[in-house]
């Protein structure tokens, strides 16, 4: 998979894009669209409009879009699996989940007043 995200240095929303990159463990070409008018114009031609953060995945472009957004449309291509909690969360590894719940195991067993 081929990831190119046109953003800004400081921008909040090109912040909460990589947020979403680092989330996934996606990796991703950094395009500085301040200091680099090449990677801008680029951005621009691609997507047809001037506004950021824009993020290419495989050819498909997000067009100013938020971090919440470029989450969305990852979690289509990479959905979780979440099943399983403390007491059998081997079997639902072995299962294929990708989240399961393990509060219990780490921090013990609730005691419920």
């Amino acid at each position: 998979m081929k990831i190119i995200a046109y953003l800004k240095p400081t921008c909040g929303w090109s912040m909460g894009v990589r947020a979403i990159m680092k989330k996934y463990g996606l990796e991703y070409e950094d395009r500085d669209i301040i200091n680099h008018a090449d990677q801008y114009a680029e951005m621009v031609e691609k997507s047809g409009q001037p506004l950021s953060p824009c993020v290419e995945i495989d050819g498909h472009m997000l067009a100013d879009v938020s971090g919440d957004e470029v989450e969305d449309h990852t979690g289509a291509v990479f959905p979780g699996l979440s099943m399983g909690m403390s007491s059998d969360f081997e079997v639902a590894i072995e299962e294929g989940a990708t989240i399961v719940r393990v509060g219990s195991a780490i921090f013990g067993t609730r005691n419920y007043l």
